[in-house]
């Protein structure tokens, strides 16, 4: 018969003869909180000896409430071994658990690693973003991180359908600390992308917009092909200043013939005319936001820190991942389709 440790509350009191910390009983410990994905950090006190692992409860683990470590040289090492037979107990029935059903724990471990679960402090939440706090750690907010996968499996599930269609995205994020992680998912996900400067129009004006693209790309072609040659060095510098402009500017949309089929944005504050220009041709927005930005209205909002390259990196490959995977999922059934025809026509 196997435990059940539903709602199962533990609580420690660990007593060491020497009056230090057991650095086997701590390990133990922090492995125990990380394998049941705890949403917040492990800390220690030295000053008073109170050590806390504190946690919410995912799917049966244990969760710690506290541990109490008391410094007395009259207690046997009795002690000691008893409570670390116990922890190891509990231990193993925790790796048991998770070993059976583990995929979606995992996967939140990754998430807290990535520090996609810290927010901004309490004064700057926006009201409509408290659902998906989770607590409060040294005055940062911090996400409920199982609401946020829930959010992003939504926003995954939408693009994934995207390149199943073969139907066309924009990866939006300016920043400078996550410009090359854009273009790298963008990349990879074959994708269009701006990850330097919004331009003002850039989808409620795409007409005029594509015609500076399509100047760009003459010129650029023109550049390749040694037309160049035929004017003068004053001339030619000046050509290049405005290509390297023109690339800034259009570099990553040059793929995009059409009004995209949805906008995916990092930081919608800042991001927010990329947001309105979509929202008001009605093309879907998927939004990595943080604690002080409205989630309503966006057609896919993904509460999260908009403001870490880890976190950023580790949302934009899965959401990079998932619109590859819809892509080449339509190309198998086009494949499948194109053999099952030519075996038809054999026969």
């Amino acid at each position: 018969m196997r435990l059940d440790f539903r709602f199962f509350p533990a609580r420690f009191e660990f007593f060491h003869p020497s009056g230090g910390v057991n650095q086997f009983f701590l390990a133990g410990v922090k492995r125990m909180a990380s394998a049941a994905n705890f949403h917040r950090d492990i800390f220690f006190d030295g000053t008073d000896g109170f050590f806390i692992a504190a946690g919410a409860l995912n799917r049966g683990f244990i969760v710690i409430l506290g541990m109490n470590i008391f410094f007395h040289n009259a207690i046997l090492s009795f002690w000691l071994q008893k409570y670390k037979i116990l922890f190891m107990m509990l231990f193993m029935a925790v790796l048991d658990r998770e070993n059976k059903n583990n995929h979606f724990d995992q996967e939140l471990e990754k998430m807290f690693k990535a520090g996609v679960h810290f927010g901004y402090s309490r004064s700057s939440r926006h009201p409509k973003m408290t659902p998906y706090i989770f607590g409060l750690r040294n005055n940062v907010e911090v996400f409920d991180l199982e609401k946020t996968k829930a959010k992003l499996e939504e926003a995954l599930a939408f693009i994934r359908e995207l390149g199943k269609k073969k139907k066309t995205i924009v990866f939006v994020g300016t920043k400078p600390a996550i410009r090359d992680i854009v273009k790298k998912a963008a990349q990879e996900a074959g994708a269009s992308y701006v990850n330097e400067r919004w331009l003002g129009g850039s989808i409620t004006n795409f007409s005029v917009i594509r015609k500076r693209m399509d100047y760009y790309e003459n010129l650029k072609n023109e550049k390749e092909t040694g037309g160049l040659e035929k004017y003068t060095k004053k001339e030619r510098l000046e050509i290049v200043k405005k290509l390297e402009k023109l690339e800034r500017n259009f570099g990553g949309l040059l793929s995009l013939k059409k009004l995209p089929d949805a906008v995916l944005v990092v930081d919608f504050k800042e991001e927010k005319t990329a947001a309105k220009e979509a929202a008001d041709k009605n093309i879907p927005v998927i939004a990595v936001l943080n604690s002080d930005t409205n989630p309503e209205n966006i057609s896919y909002p993904i509460p999260a820190n908009d403001a870490s390259r880890a976190s950023a990196d580790y949302l934009l490959s899965k959401i990079a991942g998932a619109y590859r995977e819809g892509k080449e999922t339509k190309e198998t059934e086009e494949d499948s389709d194109k053999k099952s025809d030519k075996k038809k026509e054999k026969e």
